[in-house]
């Protein structure tokens, strides 16, 4: 059994930000290494690769982490979560749908939204237009593992949170 539900999340964030940041750093790495400079937009511009990257990280991450913590739920491996337990989190997961894949979708476009979409905004705002292969390596590593540490906690506590059916759940809500 998971003893601390906070200690649990700070791990899992950690080694999620971790993962991500390796993954996608190097990833961006091995694609655009080659390329003199990235253009913001156009033909394998870096503005598309953060829309895909945003969506697929929240998309797979959320798929993943939510699936995995159902199934520790269901066995009864967390500690009862009081319902005055993350007020702000309970509220704001309430409108997504119950089933993993829809959950993971919508959290996908929150993604795309809520961190890719400032982001090239303020790309576009500040005259980032280009950018070479290490430095978009570089940036690309630590945003997606920011990205990563902050869809990870969510997703862990959506299954906590917000029962599939009626029956056992750590939600006493």
């Amino acid at each position: 059994m998971i003893k601390s539900l906070h200690e649990h999340i700070v791990k899992e964030t950690r080694n999620s930000f971790l993962i991500n940041l390796a993954i996608n750093g190097s990833l961006a790495w091995f694609i655009f290494r080659h390329r003199p400079t990235l253009a913001l937009w156009g033909p394998n511009g870096f503005g598309q690769d953060m829309l895909v990257t945003a969506l697929l990280l929240w998309l797979l991450l959320s798929v993943i982490v939510i699936a995995i913590n159902r199934k520790k739920s269901k066995a009864g491996e967390f500690p009862q979560i009081a319902a005055s337990d993350y007020p702000f989190m309970r509220r704001a997961l309430r409108w997504l749908p119950r089933g993993i894949w829809a959950a993971s979708t919508c959290l996908g476009f929150v993604g795309v939204i809520l961190c890719a979409l400032p982001l090239l905004i303020a790309f576009h705002v500040l005259d980032v237009s280009m950018m070479s292969p290490l430095n978009y390596s570089i940036f690309k590593g630590l945003w997606a593992g920011a990205m990563a540490a902050v869809a990870t906690p969510i997703a862990i506590l959506f299954p906590l949170l917000i029962p599939v059916a009626i029956g056992r759940t750590n939600a006493s809500a």
